[in-house]
């Protein structure tokens, strides 16, 4: 349903075989008593596998622009940042993303200080690995000009502007090449799940000062640190190309709040801010680094232990930001025992709002899924292919879904309109209501099951007679 899904999937489960394989060579050689201590630095290692890249590659980014002092803060900041927290217990694609992004801006920035071909070949790569990004998650597109500005301001301080300038177009070239040749062999569908997923995303109600707001709640201290950063390197007289270098990292963490504001929607902010937050850690790191120097010698231990605490009482505020976001969503206990019932006993294509059920439902594993934000269906006596809105009105009166589930939660609006399409039709009945409350707003799941053919069409005879 969402273009990509199977390329991140085959990514996952080439790792895992390469995984289990190396494990069964290296059990045939060694042998290691069982010991929990083990088990539990591999599950540490899992769950820092896709954080821990972008914190590394933070660092080796920020130490060759700023310094190993504005590095260390960096990295430090970022591992605070309450979307890097949220991130790191968080199964989806979003981290992976991330560390690309981050890999290919090391990369690029790493490319600068190479000559000739080998950095043509080194930013050629860096693009690649952009395009990776974008195709593990869309909406990380939305920071390729950041990747490549960055990119660009640092060749322009070690090999002049026209370098920068070629070193530019070389990195945009690759990457743009590598999404028109995935855009192509993806074809309608893929261009379709690309659209509706990101470029014309549904919106919202919530008001632009909203989710400003909610922004500010989870990047707003980065952002006021990356500002104060940016002002620094201009206070210092430092090169033009490092302050054109300034104004790009401050300018990424206003990218994703501003695209949400622009559509009116909070859904997913609290993941895409964190995009935004890596480049503006960098920043937010030298401006932390430069208290030292702001400062009497006398005083600058004293500022230097001072952007520690800061450091530490950031990451204290994002752990408790990331924990109340994880609390602030509502229980599916019942909604799943429910759900699991009724999934034994209807077989077929399944539409819902959210992916909890796949994870703690067996009988919704290997069905064809529906999702509200994205659906194309075919209609069967017209053989016309239809997609949004339309697609769910006619799949619903043809009965296509076994089972529909809604939170009313992630995607409001179009929840709202499929059950207007459900209550105009007769091919659905409401098998299953389960209240829930999050932050003394009540709300609830609701589950329709497909009705029986003879209900249907005598509910039909009913309208009928009464028109």
């Amino acid at each position: 349903m969402f273009g990509t899904a199977w390329f991140v999937n085959a990514l996952v489960f080439a790792g895992v075989l390469v995984a289990v394989y190396l494990a069964v060579e290296t059990a045939r050689w060694v042998r290691l008593p069982p010991s929990p201590g083990l088990y539990g630095a591999l599950i540490c290692a899992l769950a820092l596998a896709w954080i821990a890249p972008q914190g590394a590659l933070l660092y080796g980014t920020a130490r060759r622009m700023f310094g190993r002092r504005a590095a260390f803060f960096a990295a430090a900041l970022f591992a605070g940042v309450g979307a890097t927290q949220f991130l790191g217990a968080f199964a989806t694609f979003d981290a992976m993303a991330i560390a690309l992004l981050a890999l290919a801006t090391w990369l690029g920035v790493r490319a600068a200080g190479k000559g000739g071909r080998a950095r043509r070949w080194s930013l050629v790569v860096a693009g690649a690995v952009l395009a990776l990004a974008n195709a593990t998650k869309y909406a990380s597109g939305l920071f390729d000009p950041v990747v490549i500005a960055v990119v660009m301001a640092c060749v322009w301080r070690r090999r002049g502007a026209g370098a920068a300038a070629a070193g530019g177009a070389v990195m945009l070239t690759a990457c743009a090449a590598l999404i028109g040749i995935g855009l192509a062999a993806g074809g309608s569908g893929y261009w379709q799940g690309l659209t509706s997923t990101t470029l014309a995303r549904a919106g919202d109600n919530v008001p632009a000062s909203g989710v400003l707001y909610a922004s500010a709640e989870w990047v707003g201290g980065i952002a006021l640190l990356a500002v104060i950063g940016a002002i620094a390197a201009f206070a210092k007289r430092l090169s033009w190309p490092l302050r054109a270098l300034a104004c790009v990292l401050v300018t990424a963490v206003f990218l994703a709040p501003a695209g949400q504001a622009r559509i009116h929607t909070i859904t997913s902010m609290f993941k895409h801010v964190g995009f935004g937050a890596w480049f503006a850690c960098i920043m937010a790191g030298f401006a932390l680094a430069c208290l030292g120097t702001a400062v009497p010698a006398v005083k600058a231990r004293g500022a230097v232990r001072a952007g520690i605490a800061a450091t530490i009482l950031g990451a204290v505020a994002g752990a408790a930001l990331a924990g109340g976001h994880f609390a602030s969503w509502p229980g599916s206990t019942s909604f799943t025992a429910r759900l699991g019932a009724l999934a034994s006993k209807y077989r077929g294509p399944v539409l819902e709002d959210n992916d909890v059920p796949e994870y703690y439902i067996p009988a919704l594993r290997w069905r064809s899924r529906a999702l509200t934000v994205q659906f194309t269906y075919t209609d069967p006596r017209t053989g016309r292919r239809l997609s949004g809105q339309s697609a769910y009105l006619d799949a619903i009166k043809n009965g296509y879904f076994s089972i529909i589930d809604l939170s009313f939660a992630n995607t409001i609006q179009n929840d709202n309109k499929i059950t207007h399409d459900i209550s105009v039709n007769t091919a659905y009945r409401l098998a299953a209501v389960i209240p829930y409350n999050v932050n003394g707003v009540r709300a609830a799941y609701k589950i329709w099951v497909r009705a029986p053919a003879g209900s249907r069409s005598r509910g039909a005879g009913t309208r009928r007679r009464a028109g």
